[in-house]
């Protein structure tokens, strides 16, 4: 299998066609979005010690292009874990795959088409504590008329590790007008036209120095962020009006759940879709999307080891794996109900155990079970409704690994400063 790599010192002068009009609609596309929340996730502004793009190059690896970016984790995207160890939320590198592999497909494509996602699984594999250096990788396995598939890994710069790995699958139809506006002869005045328009409020808000090292920036005008947006992060995500059902003794909510789903515990909780959530087109942000999933789940969990009688340091799972099927786009504005069910995971059921449920959502697991057994849930379903209707837009599931302790007993016993494998 052939490989090219592109150096940096003479990155532009050997940039193809192809490269360089990806760039541009990647310019075009983030001037569009005038969105926070890819600012939030990778521009170094947000802290300049911890975030910096180190990284940034195009691959050809077989059929199409690879998309590599390095950076080190940042401590506004990890959550507080025993002891105070911040480590990086699964939620967070679902977000980076979705937005690195996007542009995978924008520079794989021959009409540069960024798409819309069909469905996004991220299964985390270590768990990442802040400040390591990581390497974000998308390659495109295949890009159709209609569909468009690209695998991504996150990987330990130091050691070439891999952490975590996903797919991403994107519809890529855009339409003729798009399909026009890309042909070769036409894009230079799509862009000539495009940029009077977009770019110069977009200069207006970059500073001079760019996010990225300027001989290998996919945009040199990307939006930045306001100085200090890290810790608003979770004011931008925030779940309002969270409400538990009680398992047993309440009345049931009306939940659009399928009964043979086998039901712990269940919750709702709404949400606002507002601009700095958004991606190009107006409306929730893939990776915003997988965030607030993670976020319903782990607040269920919480209050089911508290009604469980949970010990404090048994009550910090990790989330193992998310799987995201957007099933229709979330519009700007749009006043959102998520639905949250919490689903048993029998103790044994990973090894065949005779007394696991004959139905479940999920094949055999390979992680152990809660200390606490039946009475805490593991696994989660997070619907996405439309408020105003109930029409469905979004489903996640969420599966958490009660192993988490594991993390900081195996960092003492070997000695490992700053990572360490379950």
């Amino acid at each position: 299998m052939s490989l090219k790599t592109i150096s940096p010192h003479d990155y532009r002068s050997k940039m193809t066609r192809q490269e360089r009009t990806s760039r541009q609609v990647l310019e075009l596309l983030h001037a569009v979005s005038k969105s926070a929340f890819s600012g939030v996730l990778l521009r170094r502004d947000i802290e300049p010690n911890a975030t910096e793009l180190q990284n940034v190059k195009a691959l050809k690896i077989g059929p199409g292009p690879q998309v590599r970016l390095r950076l080190r984790v940042p401590s506004h995207l990890c959550d507080n874990y025993n002891n105070n160890h911040r480590l990086l939320d699964a939620g967070a590198v679902t977000a980076w795959f979705d937005e690195v592999s996007s542009w995978a497909f924008v520079s794989a494509d021959g009409r540069h088409r960024p798409g819309v996602s069909v469905s996004l699984n991220t299964t985390v594999l270590s768990w990442v504590p802040v400040g390591t250096e990581v390497e974000i990788q998308s390659h495109c396995k295949k890009i159709g008329e209609t569909l468009g598939f690209a695998d991504m890994m996150l990987l330990d710069v130091a050691t070439g590790k891999e952490l975590a790995h996903g797919r991403h699958v994107k519809f890529l139809k855009m339409g003729t007008a798009w399909t026009v506006a890309m042909h070769a002869w036409a894009f230079p005045l799509t862009y000539l036209m495009a940029s009077a328009v977009l770019l110069p409020s977009v200069r207006q808000r970059t500073q001079k120095s760019s996010s990225f090292p300027p001989e290998m920036a996919p945009s040199p005008d990307l939006p930045r962020t306001e100085p200090g947006s890290a810790v608003n992060i979770n004011r931008l995500l925030a779940l309002d009006n969270f409400h538990v059902y009680e398992p047993a003794g309440a009345a049931s909510p009306p939940l659009a759940f399928p009964a043979s789903v086998p039901l712990t515990m269940e919750a709702s909780a709404s949400f606002r879709v507002i601009p700095q959530v958004c991606n190009s087109f107006g409306s929730l942000h893939g990776g915003a999307a997988a965030i607030l999933a993670e976020r319903a789940a782990l607040a269920l969990y919480h209050q089911a080891a508290r009604w469980a009688g949970e010990r404090s340091q048994h009550a910090l799972p990790r989330v193992r794996s998310l799987s995201i099927d957007y099933m229709s786009p979330c519009k700007k504005n749009t006043e959102l109900l998520l639905l949250v069910r919490g689903m048993r995971v029998e103790r044994g059921a990973g090894e065949g155990d005779k007394h696991s449920p004959s139905r479940s959502l999920f094949p055999p697991l390979d992680v152990a079970p809660h200390p606490q057994g039946n009475l805490i849930p593991m696994s989660y379903q997070v619907l996405f409704t439309r408020k105003k209707d109930g029409r469905y837009l979004t489903q996640c599931h969420v599966l958490l690994d009660s192993q988490g302790d594991a993390w900081h007993h195996q960092r003492q016993s070997r000695g490992e400063g700053n990572r360490a494998r379950l």
